[in-house]
């Protein structure tokens, strides 16, 4: 039979394994890094994505766009800004047009 004594402290041991880090606790990075896509390099798609490259451990790694033109321009802004961040350029195999880039 378990008294109150012993509860609480299983219950407080499992407790701060619950606010450690996973990597810690686990000892590897849980969902290392998140990797994404853009459908639409306009001027909206194209600004939210920079800044959630910028703030965020998300990484950009394709593109799709109906017009060859912004698909083009949205590849060289976000080659950019994988450099900056360290990370390789988009793979021109994972740029997408025409009306079933999705």
């Amino acid at each position: 039979m378990m008294n109150r004594r012993k509860f609480l402290q299983g219950a407080g041991a499992l407790g701060g394994l619950m606010i450690v880090k996973p990597s810690v606790a686990f000892s590897y990075a849980a969902n290392s890094t998140v990797q994404y896509a853009l459908l639409g390099c306009g001027k909206r798609g194209t600004s939210v994505a920079t800044s959630f490259a910028k703030n965020t451990q998300a990484r950009i790694v394709a593109l799709g766009d109906i017009f060859p033109d912004q698909l083009a321009k949205g590849k060289q802004h976000f080659d950019e800004i994988n450099a900056s961040l360290g990370f390789p350029a988009i793979d021109d195999k994972m740029t997408f047009h025409g009306w079933e880039a999705y």
